[in-house]
């Protein structure tokens, strides 16, 4: 679609090259048209591939971050010139065109500073302090009352002999049966079992967590010392992790692993 707002052979030019040609303006049409589409798929700009070359070749002589911003800030400009152009020539698709490269230009050099940051970060450090958690033989009723405390949206459900992790339940699950009447409902019967969540380690970074995390289905790892179950960590506590992060150069207070260490 880009390809083709780039070179303009719309519907029109479609029409036009089956009358005067049939097969052959149609096959000239096609080769146009992917020609343009491929042409500006290789703008050195962000999301294109052009852009992710552009930075393979940059990281030949720059450190991954640094290549990404270089990238950007190239991509940007290419982006502000061809908006330009597309407002002066009454191009307005093309104008948003540009738009829409400068945008994502921007978001993948924040993505790139973001995962930068979190791999200073280790699960272990990120952990919630006194998490809440459930026994397997905890009611639905029972949780309702102590699902309230804590901030993340995953409460562990632990065996109440050995302390071994079970499974998880959500807050949004107990909700769920108390409006069902399912008050006297264990927790075994509503949570995620173990099994699906994923395992990570207190060693692991948070920016390998992240990963994990945005290709499943599940917003939430269990983190395990060797055999021992150590607690949870979210998406959620990923997020306040950045933010501590980025606040860290500017404000005096530092993060919390930093000053517990």
């Amino acid at each position: 679609v880009l390809g083709l707002a780039i070179a303009q052979p719309g519907p029109l030019a479609l029409s036009a090259g089956l009358q005067s040609g049939g097969v052959s303006g149609l096959l000239t049409f096609l080769l146009t048209a992917n020609i343009s589409l491929a042409i500006f798929n290789m703008i050195p700009a962000f999301p294109m591939d052009g852009g992710r070359v552009f930075r393979a070749v940059l990281g030949l002589f720059l450190d991954y971050p640094q290549a990404t911003r270089l990238a950007v800030a190239v991509g940007r400009v290419l982006a502000v010139g061809l908006g330009l152009v597309g407002i002066f020539t009454g191009q307005f698709f093309l104008a948003l065109i540009a738009l829409f490269i400068f945008t994502a230009s921007g978001q993948e050099g924040q993505a790139v500073a973001a995962r930068g940051l979190l791999r200073n970060v280790r699960a272990g450090q990120a952990l919630a302090r006194n998490t809440v958690t459930l026994s397997s033989d905890t009611t639905v009723g029972q949780a309702a009352s102590m699902a309230t405390r804590g901030s993340g949206p995953e409460i562990a459900v632990l065996d109440p002999h050995n302390r071994q992790f079970l499974g998880v339940v959500s807050r949004g699950d107990v909700a769920k049966a108390v409006r069902q009447d399912r008050w006297y409902t264990p927790m075994t019967e509503i949570m995620q079992p173990a099994g699906i969540v994923p395992r990570v380690t207190p060693n692991t970074t948070l920016a390998e967590v992240y990963d994990q995390l945005t290709e499943g289905s599940i917003q939430v790892a269990a983190v395990y010392d060797g055999p021992f179950f150590r607690g949870l960590i979210s998406l959620d506590d990923i997020g306040r992790a950045f933010q501590l992060l980025s606040q860290r150069g500017s404000a005096s207070q530092r993060p919390a692993w930093e000053t517990s260490s």
